[in-house]
């Protein structure tokens, strides 16, 4: 869906590196902001950073890539809505 092109083994290394390590290091970041009151805003304060600016970039993308297919099309409604909903939980709570 995405057309990367995992051709050998360097290439399978660095996709299973950054899209498993750094996304398992994220839901355990998470998990331990939800798990714990006093860290849950610093959690949302996180998302609202990495949604946003996934979302940025995603409609940069949109605009300026040619021949962009239909998964990052999808992914900037998922993206957006992300950054939404922690912009509200964000500012719409106390400290």
């Amino acid at each position: 869906a995405l057309g990367f092109g995992l051709t050998n083994g360097s290439a399978r290394s660095e996709y299973i590196t950054v899209y498993g390590g750094l996304e398992l290091g994220m839901a355990i970041f998470f998990l331990l902001t939800a798990m714990n009151p006093d860290w849950r805003r610093i959690g949302i304060l996180f998302a609202l950073c990495t949604y946003g600016c996934l979302a940025v970039f995603r409609l940069g993308t949109l605009l300026f890539v040619p021949d962009v297919g239909t998964f990052p099309k999808i992914m900037i409604g998922v993206e957006a809505t992300m950054t939404v909903l922690a912009a509200l939980l964000y500012f719409g709570t106390r400290p």
